[in-house]
């Protein structure tokens, strides 16, 4: 038998101020709730090229470190960009196995970390179909056995409503935010749809935070709304 390939990491941010900045992340994550564990963690943002992607993949790794099993998911169908930074080929993803075209144990990919991944695949004009199919929902339902996190990199909510329909699936919603760069409008706007949404909106992760003379990539903020 062939022995599975497995896949490097990149884009994993070891500044000890941001590690820092994760590790934070997640004790508010667990905090987030104290009746239910938050195992399911969609990552979305206001516009596209915010971090969300580099944000999903930092905290899937945080989680790993500590010996938890993590898979990732990447649900950016439209603009995928998980599989850059395992090094992977976009192949053999989620719209592969919603057609038939691979079975499960393909599907998901082993990384050289505590981290499963799974990515999008080839590309299809039917996103919203596949994300509104029993297909997700029961895979999901399968990972939460299995897995102790699940990370869910999602579209942004102002391009597609993609990420509202993810929401329903998720027992929490991160969201990141560019600071200086994405306007409050689109934020009030963005997290105004998700609440119309019913989504569970844990919390906030700003980027290129900016704070008493230093340049701190990531900072986490944590809300009532």
């Amino acid at each position: 038998m062939a022995k599975r390939k497995t896949y490097d990491i990149k884009g994993v941010v070891e500044d000890a101020t941001i590690v820092e900045a994760f590790e934070k992340l997640q004790v508010n994550v667990n905090l987030a709730s104290v009746d239910k564990k938050i195992k399911v963690i969609q990552i979305t943002s206001s516009l596209q090229d915010e971090g969300k992607t580099t944000v999903a993949v930092n905290l899937a790794y945080s989680y790993a470190v500590k010996g938890e099993k993590v898979l990732l998911i990447d649900l950016d169908i439209r603009r995928p960009k998980v599989h850059r930074n395992f090094n992977a080929a976009n192949e053999n993803g989620l719209v592969d196995y919603a057609s038939g075209k691979v079975k499960k144990e393909q599907l998901i990919k082993k990384t050289n970390y505590n981290i499963d991944i799974i990515l999008t695949g080839t590309k299809t004009p039917y996103p919203v179909k596949l994300l509104e199919s029993e297909l997700i929902k029961s895979l999901l339902d399968e990972a939460r056995e299995k897995y102790d996190y699940i990370i869910l990199d999602t579209p942004p909510v102002s391009a597609v409503v993609d990420p509202l329909i993810v929401s329903k699936l998720a027992d929490g919603v991160v969201f990141v935010i560019e600071a200086n760069r994405t306007k409050k409008q689109f934020v009030k706007d963005s997290l105004a749809q998700l609440e119309n949404a019913q989504a569970n909106i844990i919390g906030l992760v700003l980027k290129s935070v900016k704070s008493r003379g230093y340049d701190y990539k990531y900072k986490y903020r944590y809300e009532e709304y």
